[in-house]
C-alpha cells in the first residue's frame, strides 16, 4: 500500500457560497418575536417561583416536624417521668 503526498504550497481557496437574498424583518415579525420572548421569559419565571414555592413547602414541613418531634420528645420524658412517680 502506497500513500502518495503532495506538497504544494498552493493556497485552495474555500468555495463562496451562494449570497442569499437578506429579508429585512417587518414590524409584524419584530413584535411576534418580542412577544414571544416576553412569553418565554414569563413561563421561565413562573417555573422559577414554583420551584422556589415547593423548596420552601418542603423546608416548612421539615422544620413542623422538626419541631413536633421536639414536642414529642419532651411530653415523652414527662410522661416516663410521670409513671415512675406512679410506680413510687
Amino acid at each position: 500500500m502506497e500513500i502518495e503526498i503532495n506538497k504544494s504550497t498552493e493556497i485552495v481557496p474555500a468555495p463562496k457560497r451562494a449570497d442569499s437574498p437578506e429579508k429585512s424583518p417587518t414590524v409584524e415579525d419584530i413584535q411576534e418575536k418580542l412577544k414571544a420572548a416576553e412569553e418565554r421569559r414569563r413561563s421561565l419565571e413562573a417555573s422559577k417561583m414554583a420551584a422556589i414555592a415547593s423548596k420552601m413547602a418542603k423546608i416548612e414541613e421539615a422544620s413542623t416536624k422538626e419541631a413536633l418531634d421536639a414536642k414529642m420528645e419532651t411530653h415523652g420524658g414527662k410522661r416516663e417521668a410521670y409513671i415512675n412517680e406512679l410506680r413510687a
